[in-house]
């Protein structure tokens, strides 16, 4: 049980969990826990989704279908893909939030850098400054800015 939660396999692990419960009652507990940490976890990136946060709700999703094949949650994580990859909105979203993710991963050890980092963040603000997106990039040109008075040439 352990080794396949370990991997991500939740379904073979709950297959698993289901199998001792036969032999010991542990086996049912340990099933019923981790058939709660799923649907947990595909709530809360339906919830990122609704939240705006298109990013965090499909790379979750898409890493986490893979480990539920056979249960319900599968349809669910897979209607979720889908819907992203379908909508033109959340797909012009998710290509700004990971342009974001992009810009954050940068390293920065110079003003230079750092200013670079500041113009791309204020071009991606333009056109976002009234989501979940614009929060987000509010959040580090603040910190970009917090930043740039440390740094030296």
């Amino acid at each position: 049980i352990k080794k396949s939660f370990l991997k991500g396999d939740f379904a073979k692990a709950i297959s698993q969990a289901d199998k001792l419960a036969e032999k010991e009652p542990i086996g049912g507990e340990i099933a019923k826990m981790l058939r709660a940490m799923v649907a947990n976890r595909v709530a809360g990136y339906e919830a990122a989704l609704e939240r705006g946060d298109v990013r965090k709700a499909n790379e979750g999703a898409e890493s986490l279908v893979k480990g539920v094949k056979g249960l319900p949650e599968e349809e669910q994580l897979e209607a979720l893909i889908k819907k992203i990859s379908k909508d033109k909105e959340l797909k012009e979203v998710l290509k700004t939030q990971d342009k974001l993710a992009d810009i954050l991963a940068t390293e920065v050890k110079k003003k230079k850098e750092c200013e670079n980092c500041i113009r791309r963040l204020e071009k991606l603000l333009k056109d976002n400054s009234d989501s979940f997106t614009g929060g987000l990039i509010e959040t580090a040109l603040d910190d970009y800015h917090k930043l740039l008075k440390n740094l030296r040439r």
